[in-house]
């Protein structure tokens, strides 16, 4: 290396040591800088406690004292305790307890205050004060005075109430709301997963009751079919009248003479049927027990636990004892029982105002047993209220899985019945006697998919007679599909003739039950073989 090289890299080394040294610098410069901001700013605050250290508070307002708890709710972490014992509104308490703890004063006014000075300033008595005690045990008290208007900013201190300064108004949203804010608009506090039972009863009618079990998912309706002119309060208002169409056309009426000779239809829905004509009476029957549907319970339950059922709290000065009833709470139309696995129950009144009433008839009223607090509801709880306990029964018909099925049994009538097969090589489709026979696979898919996860739209009879059986064309019926796997069935439906232009009678073999099918879901069952045949 020559002397120039030498001298030109020991030049380079230096200009990189000094250019370091500057970066270097710099950067515990702007250190310093934030270390000091940091300091100030942790100077200004009141409090040095954590959010969810937390565990009880009171806050003491010019209207009212509202005190809370933390709980170990999974959805609902807080609880008002007083004036009022219910769910608390869990973003109100957040923000009142973030607000305080974020407490900054931008003014220090005096480090020792006397007692001339906290009531010159309004901070003895206070406008505003709220106690905190965390999870140490440690108590922590905010007093806040009123506003000046000259700096736009409010006079603030601790419990020790020497330390006095000016904060910033935006803090101050979060103490001046009303007690309704700070309460949730849920009724229930049971979470879904530890719910036992539901017990659901109407005035008139016999109450029903779902159950579930640790040792099964699946929720059990226990319900006492029975026929009474009572009955028909639990049908939707706008419920209809089914037709059937056929040889055998009969209208459904309520009239008791012919209510033991007309298809007895078990369950309605508003969406499904239009306009009512008439009230449908409900077959007698006995206790029973049978498997619920999941998806229209936990709606029910989800309604009351998760969604937000209150729109409106009425008052908390109900009295049973009233003699104008406004609410339709002193015989209410609707008890709802809840009960935890753990045995907590709660029990729920609901109802209209009577007629003469100035509230009206549109809106429903519900209060909680042991509590003088009165809620509106919002509309959709209505609507869960118009259900018959039918409407809660189990309706699949079929769950398997399409892949798996590798024969199909297509009996039509005057055609008699065609066995198909999966070829397992390609997964075409052939006829087991006539393998030599083209078959438009995509249908025959179709088919398998459209009926491997199949419910029923209607319970049209749950104890159908023989009679019925054969009257409705399911004895025999007038279509048959089986579905296997290998040696191994895995769903049939027998089809019957049509309910009207709409629903077409369908019953699971070996079973009580015969349901409605919605047409549109049977187009693709076949009315001939030929169509199943590739032509092309």
């Amino acid at each position: 290396m020559t002397r120039f090289q030498r001298t030109l890299c020991s030049a380079a080394l230096l200009a990189g040591l000094g250019g370091g040294s500057v970066a270097w610098l710099y950067t515990q410069k702007l250190s310093q800088r934030q270390a000091t901001y940091d300091r100030e700013q942790n100077s200004k605050r009141l409090f040095r406690f954590l959010p969810e250290q937390v565990i009880s508070g009171t806050l003491y307002t010019q209207s009212a004292t509202i005190s809370f708890v933390r709980t170990e709710h999974p959805q609902h972490p807080f609880r008002l305790t007083r004036p009022v014992d219910e769910l608390a509104h869990t973003e109100t308490i957040e923000n009142l307890i973030l607000q305080t703890v974020a407490l900054k004063m931008e003014k220090t006014l005096t480090e020792a205050a006397t007692d001339h000075d906290l009531t010159s300033w309004g901070l003895d008595p206070p406008r505003t004060r709220l106690k905190l005690i965390l999870s140490d045990e440690n108590h922590h008290e905010l007093l806040i005075g009123p506003k000046n208007a000259l700096v736009d900013q409010y006079p603030v201190t601790d419990g020790h109430r020497t330390h006095v300064g000016l904060a910033f108004g935006s803090f101050q949203e979060a103490f001046s709301r009303e007690l309704n804010e700070f309460r949730s608009r849920q009724l229930i506090d049971i979470p879904l997963d530890s719910l036992a039972t539901v017990t659901v009863s109407h005035r008139e009618n016999t109450p029903f009751r779902w159950e579930k079990t640790s040792a099964s998912p699946d929720w059990t309706l226990h319900w006492t079919p029975e026929i009474s002119s009572a009955d028909t309060t639990l049908l939707p208002p706008h419920s209809a009248s089914l037709t059937q169409t056929g040889t055998h056309a009969k209208s459904v009426t309520s009239s008791a003479s012919t209510a033991a000779t007309q298809p007895r239809i078990t369950e309605v829905t508003r969406s499904s049927l239009g306009p009512q004509d008439a009230p449908m009476p409900f077959p007698i029957g006995v206790s029973r027990k049978d498997l619920g549907s999941a998806a229209r319970v936990e709606t029910f339950i989800k309604t009351f636990t998760e969604r937000a059922p209150i729109t409106r709290f009425v008052t908390d000065t109900y009295s049973s004892t009233t003699t104008e009833d406004r609410y339709g709470l002193h015989n209410p139309t609707w008890t709802l029982t809840w009960t935890s696995s753990s045995g907590h129950t709660i029990r729920m009144f609901a109802g209209q105002p009577t007629p003469d009433s100035q509230q009206g008839l549109s809106p429903w009223f519900a209060r909680k047993e042991h509590s003088s607090s009165v809620y509106e509801l919002a509309s959709f709880v209505a609507y869960e209220f118009e259900h018959p306990p039918r409407y809660y029964l189990d309706r699949k018909i079929m769950r398997f899985n399409p892949q798996e099925v590798t024969h199909l049994d297509v009996y039509l009538e005057g055609e008699g019945e065609h066995s198909l097969q999966r070829n397992s090589k390609d997964s075409s489709w052939a006829e087991s006697e006539q393998h030599d026979l083209r078959l438009k696979t995509w249908r025959i898919d179709a088919i398998v998919r459209t009926f491997s996860t199949m419910d029923g739209d209607l319970i049209l009879d749950d104890q159908a007679p023989p009679k019925k059986l054969k009257e409705w064309s399911l004895t025999p019926p007038m279509r048959r599909l089986a579905f296997r796997s290998k040696d191994e069935l895995v769903g049939q439906i027998h089809i019957g003739k049509n309910w009207n232009d709409h629903y077409v009678i369908c019953r699971i073999p070996n079973t009580s039950q015969v349901m409605l099918l919605a047409t549109a879901k049977l187009r693709v069952v076949p009315p001939s073989f030929d169509i199943l045949i590739d032509t092309q």
